[in-house]
Formats: structure tokens, C-alpha cells, sequence
């Protein structure tokens, strides 16, 4: 059975060894398709999983449980799409790049685009449970009365985009929570019910899209304003971290972030995280150029508290080193 999604089980410099069980775990508190469940007993984090295959789609419940903050390792076997459930729990942010924190709290859901190879997610202490439903390419995310919503996943897939790229969560409404409910009761014993799955995945994107349209009935006007004042915002207080997470600006705006981040798409091009990025490095750049201070201390200043994770912005962005870009700039190398 191939799979879209899967949980790398060389995350740790040992490979573990899984376990499949017919009993249903401890650690469970729901069930998929009344499958077996496959156990993986990370040193700091314990998973157990269930997972289905249909035609287009891989569907999989993943279970955590972890005393301190921990990693659950994702590997998608090619750049997929998916809807993503946080039923339980929460996730602390997705990928390896700090400047992407944001506390997702369940229940809520979202859809992402997850490049081909490993993306972690860091999970803080507790017990969390995630429905994970992967869409293979040929799924109608670009119908034109729906295009707006998921254009920015359609881009990084025509794009190859190397990174996760996640959509605004949005809560779960009663009328999605008993559509996940048919999701998990249905034994797959033929045709029909393998197509009532699919439906109701249909009807999940389809809800995905109306709660974002209602949210969305705000002006260009007023999306302008918000631009302005972000950015305003931004080159303010772009060295104090703790100052630009997602959703404590949206908070602060008084707006929900899915408005925070459509104005950023719509006035810059690009999401809210990524704009954060451009501005550290644009400040970045006029420290290496102006002043002798070491890089790392510069990574600092800008706001970043992981020096490599500066780095590989930087690299991302200007296509060369920071040394190398100093160099460049004033002839003199670290």
C-alpha cells in the first residue's frame, strides 16, 4: 500500500522499530476504519497511527503523547496537499523554522501544502490527535468559484515550492465535527462507502472555503490600511520576536489572522511570515554592510534566536551567505 504521508521513523539516529497491534492502544481515544494501529516509541515521544488508502486520497489518525516539547516527524513521499485536523491538543508551529511559530490550538483545521521529504512538527507537552487527509494532485482546489481561497497552496505546488505552506486555521464548526464522525464509522466494506468518504472530504474543502469567504467580506480598501499598518508594525518590532507572532498582531489589530494574512497576500504578494522574513534581512543587510558586528550577533539584533535559522533565511532569500554577502558589499570577509 503506498502512501502520501508517513511518520519518518529515522527521525532519531537510531532507527525505531514500529509495531503493528490489532488491540486498541491506552494512549487512543478515537479510532479510523477499525484498522490496526502501528505504535512508534520515540525516546521522547510516543505515537501511535492508523491509515487508509483510497483512490486520490490517504487518510490516517496520528495519536501523540509527550511529557516535554517534542518533534513528530512527517515524511511525504511526494508534494501533496492536505487537509489537517487538530482534534486534540495543539501544535506549536510546523517545519523547523522558528520565525514560523504560532501556537495552534485544537479544534480547528486547515489545508497544507507539504513538500516532498520531511517536515517536522513541534509539538508542546500533553496529548494531541490529528486527522490527517492527503490530496493526491487531480483534487478541484482551483475551481474558479473557489480559486481565491486555496490559490496559495495551487502556487507552491505548480512552483515546487520546497517549504510547508499553511493556510489560516479556522475553527471547526458542529456541522464539520459530524461530518468527521461518519468519516471515522465507516467500515469501508465496499464501493459506495469508499465514495461517501470521498464526499465527505468534498464537503470539508467545501466548508474550509465558506468559513474563509465569510471572514473575508472586507474591502481593499480596508485590506490596504491593514498592509500599511503592518508594515508599519513590522519594521517596528521585527527584533523582539515575541512581539510577531501571527496571532497575537492579528489580536492586536482586533482582526482574525486569516484577514491579517489575505492583506498581506493581496497588498504584498506573500504571507505574513515571509514578509517578517524580508524585512529581518533587509535590516540584516544594513548591519553587514554599516558595522563590524559578528554575524551571529547580527542574527540576534534582527530577531532571530537561532543563528542557523538566519542564516538559512538569509541564503534563501539573497541566494548567497551572509559572510559571503559582506564580503561582497565591502571587500572584507568575517
Amino acid at each position: 500500500m503506498n502512501e502520501i504521508i508517513t511518520i519518518d521513523c529515522n527521525a532519531c539516529s537510531v532507527p525505531i522499530q514500529m509495531e503493528t497491534v490489532w488491540k486498541k492502544p491506552l494512549l487512543s481515544t478515537s479510532n479510523l476504519f477499525r484498522l490496526p494501529w502501528e505504535v512508534y516509541p520515540f525516546k521522547d515521544i510516543t505515537i501511535i497511527r492508523q491509515h487508509l488508502k483510497l483512490i486520490g486520497t490517504h487518510l490516517q489518525i496520528i495519536e501523540a503523547k509527550n511529557d516535554y516539547e517534542a518533534i513528530l516527524p512527517l515524511k511525504a513521499c511526494l508534494k501533496v496537499c492536505a487537509v489537517f485536523f487538530v482534534l486534540r491538543g495543539s501544535i506549536k508551529f510546523f517545519g523547523n523554522s522558528t520565525e514560523e511559530q504560532n501556537q495552534i490550538l485544537s479544534s480547528c483545521f486547515s489545508l497544507i501544502y507539504f513538500p516532498y521529504g520531511r517536515t517536522d512538527l513541534t509539538l508542546p507537552p500533553g496529548l494531541h490527535n490529528f486527522l490527517i487527509v492527503s490530496l493526491e494532485y487531480d483534487w478541484p482546489l482551483s475551481f474558479p468559484n473557489i480559486a481565491d481561497t486555496f490559490y496559495p497552496l495551487i502556487e507552491c505546488w505548480k512552483k515546487n515550492f520546497p517549504s510547508v505552506f499553511v493556510l489560516p486555521f479556522c475553527e471547526t464548526p458542529f456541522k464539520l465535527k459530524r461530518i468527521l464522525v461518519k468519516i471515522r464509522r465507516i467500515a469501508i466494506l465496499d464501493f459506495k462507502e469508499s465514495l461517501d468518504i470521498l464526499i465527505y472530504i468534498s464537503n470539508c474543502i467545501k466548508l474550509y472555503h465558506e468559513q474563509n469567504t465569510s471572514k473575508s467580506l472586507v474591502s481593499e480598501r480596508e485590506l490596504l490600511k491593514i498592509g500599511k499598518k503592518l508594515l508599519i508594525y513590522l519594521q517596528e518590532n521585527y527584533m523582539i520576536d515575541e512581539r510577531c507572532r501571527l496571532a497575537l498582531v492579528a489580536q492586536q489589530f482586533g482582526i482574525s489572522t486569516f484577514i491579517l494574512q489575505r492583506s498581506c497576500n493581496i497588498i504584498y504578494g506573500t504571507t505574513f511570515f515571509q514578509l517578517l522574513t524580508q524585512i529581518r534581512i533587509e535590516k540584516s543587510c544594513k548591519l553587514l554592510e554599516h558595522t563590524k558586528m559578528e554575524i551571529n550577533q547580527i542574527a540576534i539584533e534582527v530577531g532571530y534566536a537561532n543563528p542557523s535559522a538566519f542564516g538559512k533565511s538569509f541564503k534563501r532569500i539573497k541566494n548567497l551567505s551572509a559572510s559571503r554577502y559582506r564580503k561582497n558589499q565591502t571587500g572584507n570577509g568575517d
